[in-house]
């Protein structure tokens, strides 16, 4: 298919997990999209999964890949850059604490 708008998109998390599983109803919307972005928050979210699968290297280069493919909005102070490794240091930090708050192991 071929653009037919010059329409932007951010992909929240849910649609980012669509687009990662390739849902052809999220591949056809997007196709008139652009540019496509995705937040740092909705990354992190990723990230979050990633590391809690059954799967956790192979799901976070899954990510990677994702995340360099795509524009990331930055929704705090860190320099443009550095947003995906502000993003891989939290997630890792923060993933026992939810653990714990939702009373699993």
């Amino acid at each position: 298919m071929t653009k037919t708008s010059n329409r932007a998109f951010v992909l929240d998390t849910n649609a980012a997990i669509a687009l990662l599983e390739e849902d052809p109803k999220i591949e056809d919307f997007l196709v008139k999209a652009d540019p496509v972005y995705i937040s740092s928050i909705a990354l992190g979210e990723l990230y979050f999964g990633a590391e809690k699968s059954a799967r956790v290297k192979a799901n976070l280069e899954r990510v990677d890949l994702f995340a360099s493919r795509r524009r990331v909005l930055a929704c705090d102070l860190q320099p443009p850059g550095n947003m995906d490794v502000s993003l891989r240091i939290y997630v890792p930090k923060a993933a026992p604490f939810r653990k714990t708050i939702n009373g699993s192991p």
